[in-house]
């Protein structure tokens, strides 16, 4: 707030309530088939464990997809509804349309994080958690400080980040978890 101006820590704060429902919707989803999975893993029912994850990855991309193409072609409408400020409107869909265009790696975080809980590792998804943490926060101030880029700065940084937390979960699953590596 300090550097982007007034108006562009309101553009931010405007989408957040938006962001919020996508990022809920997405999390309740994964945490209800990690749910599952954990039955299944417990069990040793590796063959259902597989479908499971197949399944929710699979509609969990789709379900992705689809909300981030709804919010970017609809997102004019909804601020519209919510009645933003002229003011700060362009920004505020700017932000929101950058963000919704990385939802799919926020859908893939929670997806392997979940999984990976499920599993019974819960350091390893907070430790990649922290990092992109620390790389949005470093990349934020790059985007911000060096590069002039505003709100919009702040959400390739969040999507960067979220990118990253998601690339390391597929690393670390394709080195030390077998039965998560998917095939077919």
């Amino acid at each position: 707030g300090k550097y982007v101006g007034e108006q562009a820590l309101a553009a931010v704060g405007t989408s957040t309530p938006i962001m919020n429902i996508a990022i809920l919707l997405i999390s309740g989803m994964c945490m209800g088939a990690s749910v599952l999975m954990s039955s299944q893993y417990g069990a040793k029912d590796y063959d259902t464990l597989s479908k499971q994850i197949s399944t929710t990855m699979l509609s969990g991309v789709v379900f992705s997809v689809f909300l981030s193409v709804f919010f970017n072609v609809f997102a004019h409408p909804i601020l519209l509804l919510m009645q933003v400020d002229a003011s700060i409107l362009q920004m505020t869909m700017h932000y929101m349309r950058i963000i919704f265009a990385g939802l799919l790696f926020t859908f893939m975080y929670n997806f392997f994080a979940s999984t990976l809980r499920a599993l019974g590792d819960s350091q390893s998804p907070l430790y990649f958690l922290i990092t992109s943490a620390v790389v949005n926060i470093v990349g934020d101030l790059v985007f911000v400080l060096y590069l002039h880029m505003g709100s919009e700065g702040c959400a390739i940084s969040t999507v960067l980040s979220e990118a990253l937390s998601c690339l390391l979960c597929v690393i670390y699953i394709q080195k030390k978890v077998p039965v998560l590596q998917l095939g077919r």
